[in-house]
């Protein structure tokens, strides 16, 4: 990792983790090792961000800067992106096609079947997105687990602790099937209410569009909905009972233009998706011999540059050696070129 990213991740800890409070100090200095110079005179927080940074490769947490190669393109495009990610698991199945499923901890039982049933048939096409909350988010992403999909829980507290505790299984499930935990916040970051608020422009953010089931006219969700629309992604809503406070957020959505949901193919039918869009992806990929060589081609081919092996070691978390010797293959089957030691395809 670079001196950058381990700046960063020195300077979002002196600041816990507040947004612009970490932008003045890049705006002040235009980059993150200047920044974390400034902040350390000022701040004097006693911090080392060599030993910060041990701390996160021991728990095997990836920090993925606004600048890296792996940081989600959907997310740039919000007025205010993070600056990093801090991540468990795959971090790059966020630049495929996604949706975000949120709404009420307090779910009906009929909520938590709807939740479930269309996070289990659009994870078929779709990365399904939510916050590992109580209720509508964590029907979302067993409905994902369950069917063999991936899914991304976005969560307001640092990446040791999972909030709720209660969903510490599903947690291991998600980073079990592929999938991926991240948040914004550095390392012994507790949550605060204002963090559920700020991660929600993640959630939608990484998605094409987001999914509202059951919300009271007070939800969280209905905050997540406001940051699609400001996003310019689709909002859908499931239709709720008239009577029940659940269907308050949801009803209105509906009357201000979202699009009403009473199936999955109501959203993708809406997104315009290819029919056989994942199928198409997977046929622009080689029968390889490996996993390794796998990864290797991937990243190459993610790339908008020729890369370094040092650069693909990075992304893949391969080492440089077994890098090397799966290189040799790929050049030899003519699937990767070199020159003037950087790869491409």
């Amino acid at each position: 990792m670079t001196e950058e990213t381990k700046s960063y991740n020195a300077l979002n800890l002196a600041c816990h983790g507040e947004y612009f409070k970490v932008k003045s100090f890049l705006d002040r200095s235009g980059s993150w090792a200047k920044a974390w110079q400034i902040a350390e005179k000022e701040l004097n927080p006693k911090i080392n961000p060599e030993k910060e940074f041990e701390g996160l490769r021991k728990l095997n947490i990836d920090l993925v800067l606004k600048d890296d190669i792996n940081y989600p393109p959907l997310l740039k495009e919000l007025a205010w992106p993070p600056f990093g990610l801090y991540v468990k698991g795959d971090i790059t199945i966020a630049k495929q096609p996604g949706v975000a499923i949120v709404g009420t901890r307090k779910a009906t039982d009929q909520g938590l079947k709807i939740s479930e049933q269309l996070a289990s048939e659009l994870s078929q096409k779709l990365i399904i997105v939510s916050g590992l909350a109580l209720g509508i988010d964590e029907a979302a992403h067993w409905g994902a687990v369950n069917a063999r999909g991936k899914t991304i829980a976005v969560i307001a507290c640092g990446l040791e602790r999972i909030y709720p505790v209660q969903n510490k299984k599903l947690a291991e499930k998600i980073l079990k099937s592929g999938g991926a935990i991240i948040s914004e916040y550095p390392l012994d970051t507790i949550t605060f209410p204002n963090h559920f608020l700020e991660r929600n422009r993640i959630i939608s953010g990484l998605s094409l569009g987001t999914v509202v089931v059951e919300a009271p006219q007070k939800s969280g969700a209905l905050v997540t909905a406001n940051f699609a629309l400001e996003q310019n992604r689709d909002v859908f809503a499931v239709p709720g009972p008239i009577y029940h406070q659940n269907s308050d957020g949801v009803n209105n959505l509906l009357k201000m233009g979202a699009c009403v949901v009473t199936e999955a193919n109501d959203i993708l039918n809406c997104l315009n998706l290819p029919e056989n869009f994942i199928e198409e992806k997977n046929a622009q990929l080689p029968l390889l011999d490996n996993e390794e060589q796998k990864k290797i081609f991937v990243s190459i081919k993610s790339s908008s540059t020729a890369i370094t092996i040092d650069k693909i070691s990075e992304i893949t978390k391969l080492t440089p050696q077994a890098v090397n010797q799966s290189l040799s293959m790929l050049i030899i089957n003519n699937l990767v070129k070199e020159s003037g030691g950087r790869y491409y395809i």
